[in-house]
């Protein structure tokens, strides 16, 4: 079996990740909405709904893979676990906001995955 992702693929479904049956019915959907006369219109339509459906596979995959990443920077925000001992409780959670907030404003300009923090302070949960 030759599965083909590319703009001659016989189905906009992706095996394994979508579903036929819900495809049929956004395609079935568009068209009824845009009630197309003709070839030319039938043609667009069929693009339309075509392109609808890639845009909401485009952000179901952005979401998946900003909540892998959020899951990811907190592991990693929170790997380091040192017990706080020479501060009172008190200034180890203002240390600890402190740098959950410094580490907040650097994220724009991070450009890779490889964080590292000094975290000193205990998460709480």
């Amino acid at each position: 079996m030759t599965i083909r992702h590319d703009v001659a693929a016989e189905t906009a479904v992706v095996p394994f990740l979508e579903n036929e049956a819900d495809w049929e019915a956004h395609r079935e959907g568009t068209l009824d909405s845009l009630a197309p006369v003709g070839h030319l219109e039938t043609v667009l339509a069929e693009r339309v709904a075509m392109l609808l459906w890639r845009l909401g596979r485009a952000n179901r995959y952005e979401r998946q893979l900003i909540a892998l990443k959020q899951d990811t920077l907190e592991e990693t925000v929170f790997k380091y676990d040192p017990p706080c001992t020479s501060l009172t409780a008190l200034q180890c959670d203002l240390n600890c906001e402190q740098e959950v907030i410094a580490f907040i404003k650097r994220l724009p300009k991070m450009k890779d995955t490889s964080f590292t923090t000094s975290n000193s302070c205990n998460r709480r949960a």
